[in-house]
């Protein structure tokens, strides 16, 4: 089945979804389509700036990369000065696309945040670690009175084609971001545990804290890579225990999400704080088994050129990453079914107080 023809048929409908301890219901949002975006950008008959931009420089897309790229093995990777360890070019963003409908089938919603009335009848949101910009485009179909900006430190996103509420521009997280305090009432960021160092993350938190409003919402979706390391078949542990190493050779932190959860977003102001957390089950037989297999096999493809220069005795040959790739997606099926998952995946919300609250 192609990947088209599975979303047509298993896309996600639209109910309403009450997450433990909030009063709030949400609804599912729809998946998007590139036809669907078409449709609204050929409603309006062109595209355009929101009216007050939170900053001038973020009302088009600015394709100006924060880092130079190498390439190895016919893959194209940041250099030295970016801890992300993971390619950037076409092949990792469709392995980005496909993990958004993973994760959306995972947690069966795009954010657990209580924010959906706010979206329906206009928000100011800002997707942190865009990427090409799945989530930032969809949830801007679902919600066309919401403005909604994407930014990250290389120009993934679309320059071109989007939607008329749409904005993007590079930005790096481990610096000052260029929109004024207070700006936006929903904050969303996912999956940079094998992007930012520890002060990258501290400057992040610091950062977001500070462009989201009093009152606003911010969401993370991380998984912790040190747990990930120690469940799954024997391929599966050494490839995230490889990866575990890697990413904290380059200064980050494999379980920065239990530290988001105990104690960061605290110390740094966030109240109302609320996380949840799911298995990701693989090649179980399930339709998300099925896309996380794909994501894992997607995510060894990436980093193959680099593992194979730092572990040549396991996978210096083209014959010895094909027989490995191949144990990666082969070994589950020996495991017993409560053992066919990679570790675990955490959703975690804050809120910023009202200027009248004490942190």
């Amino acid at each position: 089945m192609s990947f088209v023809a599975f979303f047509r048929r298993f896309a996600l409908p639209r109910k309403s979804k009450t997450r433990q301890q909030h009063v709030e219901k949400r609804k599912e949002t729809d998946l998007y389509s590139g036809s669907s975006i078409k449709n609204t950008i050929s409603k309006t008959g062109t595209f355009r700036s929101v009216d007050s931009p939170p900053s001038q420089a973020a009302t088009s897309s600015s394709s100006q990369s924060t880092s130079q790229k190498r390439t190895i093995d016919g893959r194209r990777y940041h250099d030295d000065n970016v801890p992300y360890v993971l390619p950037d070019d076409d092949e990792d963003k469709d392995r980005l696309h496909q993990q958004h409908w993973m994760l959306k089938l995972a947690y069966g919603n795009n954010f657990d945040a209580p924010v959906e009335a706010q979206l329906e009848n206009g928000a100011v949101v800002l997707d942190s670690g865009c990427g090409p910009a799945t989530w930032t485009l969809e949830l801007a179909n679902a919600y066309p009175h919401s403005t909604f900006y994407g930014i990250d430190v290389a120009p993934q996103f679309p320059e071109t084609i989007k939607p008329f509420n749409c904005n993007f521009q590079v930005a790096d997280l481990a610096s000052k971001l260029p929109f004024p305090d207070n700006t936006f009432d929903f904050i969303h960021q996912r999956l940079l545990v094998v992007a930012l160092s520890r002060a990258g993350w501290n400057n992040c938190i610091s950062e977001l804290y500070r462009i989201l409003k009093p009152g606003g919402w911010i969401e993370f979706r991380e998984t912790d890579i040190r747990v990930a390391s120690e469940t799954g078949s024997p391929s599966f542990q050494f490839f995230f225990e490889k990866l575990r190493i890697m990413i904290e050779g380059r200064g980050m932190v494999p379980s920065m999400v239990t530290e988001l959860d105990s104690h960061l977003l605290k110390e740094q102001g966030f109240v109302s704080i609320q996380s949840r957390s799911i298995p990701m089950p693989v090649m179980d037989g399930s339709i998300l088994g099925q896309l996380a297999g794909d994501d894992l096999i997607s995510l060894f493809e990436g980093l193959a050129p680099i593992m194979s220069k730092l572990y040549p005795e396991k996978l210096g040959t083209d014959e010895q990453i094909a027989d490995f790739k191949r144990a990666l997606r082969e070994e589950w099926a020996d495991l017993d079914e409560d053992k066919r998952y990679a570790g675990r995946w955490w959703d975690i919300c804050a809120q910023k107080p009202l200027e009248n609250d004490t942190k």
